[in-house]
């Protein structure tokens, strides 16, 4: 169990597992202190974005991340729908989505921080 927190220019980002959530990954935008909270959030509980900006999200994120959460949302909603109440975010899927949002050569760290 475990959390690490990774910075780059345009986001924040903290991933990791918990006892309540499973594996997860929060993605804040910068500057991440002026932020009440992270506005994407994907766990066992599904995918949040908060939408409340004065900008899309999908502005924000880029359109090859925001494509690539819109399958992670809809792999949860077809996982929910077929009866996995608690679907979890593997590695492979957050490594990816990570590189995505320029955070390269995270795969070793986000396995381990999900064992």
């Amino acid at each position: 169990m475990g959390r690490i927190e990774k910075s780059n220019e345009k986001f924040m980002v903290a991933f990791g597992a918990d006892h309540a959530t499973g594996s997860f990954l929060q993605v804040w935008h910068q500057p991440h202190a002026e932020q009440d909270g992270a506005f994407v959030v994907i766990d066992a509980n599904g995918v949040a974005i908060d939408d409340h900006y004065p900008i899309r999200v999908e502005d924000i994120l880029g359109a090859s991340a925001w494509r690539y959460l819109t399958g992670i949302r809809e792999r949860f909603t077809y996982a929910r729908a077929n009866g996995n109440t608690r679907p979890n975010l593997d590695a492979e899927t957050m490594t990816i989505f990570l590189v995505k949002l320029g955070f390269v050569g995270l795969g070793k760290e986000v396995h381990a921080a999900l064992d």
